[in-house]
């Protein structure tokens, strides 16, 4: 038996020192990081894995009955912001995004065969448009102004040019 029987390998992972949500405004480097996050799977235990969350955020989008806030807690350095950043660009990008694919792949690559269904549902919630505000911590300040420029930035950036967030 040869090792490759019992592993797969994603050849795009990346590991970074420092991911921000800037980087999601570098086309080159948004694509390699959506490309690059390796998503992790226990089926005997998923809300512990990036898939599991993954599953229950398309479930928050797709429920009214399901939880809508989810906190994700883990020691500096292990991949929060990489996983918010492929969590935006999962939901904000069109369905046959580069991004998308990228993410898309390293998810079936976790999931293996025995839980296409994971990913078939994943793929299945890309057929809705989501809008997706970033809030960020490192920048300080007033929330409820950072907010509302997010919302705002967010709508311009998407071209909803008649909402009522454009009159507050």
């Amino acid at each position: 038996m040869f090792l490759k029987e019992f592993i797969s390998i994603n050849e795009a992972g990346a590991i970074e020192p420092v991911v921000n949500l800037d980087m999601m405004n570098d086309p080159k480097k948004n694509l390699q990081l959506c490309k690059g996050f390796v998503f992790n799977y226990n089926s005997d235990r998923p809300k512990e894995s990036t898939v599991g969350l993954m599953e229950l955020l398309r479930r928050s989008y797709q429920s009214p009955n399901e939880a809508r806030i989810h906190c994700v807690v883990q020691d500096y350095g292990k991949g929060k912001t990489h996983f918010a950043l492929a969590i935006a660009n999962f939901f904000s990008k069109a369905p046959d995004s580069p991004e998308v694919a990228g993410i898309l792949n390293s998810i079936a690559n976790a999931t293996g065969e025995k839980n296409k269904a994971i990913h078939a549902n994943l793929q299945s919630c890309k057929r809705g448009k989501h809008l997706v505000f970033c809030l960020r911590g490192d920048k300080g300040g007033d929330l409820r102004k950072h907010f509302l420029q997010v919302v705002l930035d967010t709508l311009n950036k998407e071209r909803v040019t008649d909402s009522i967030a454009h009159h507050l």
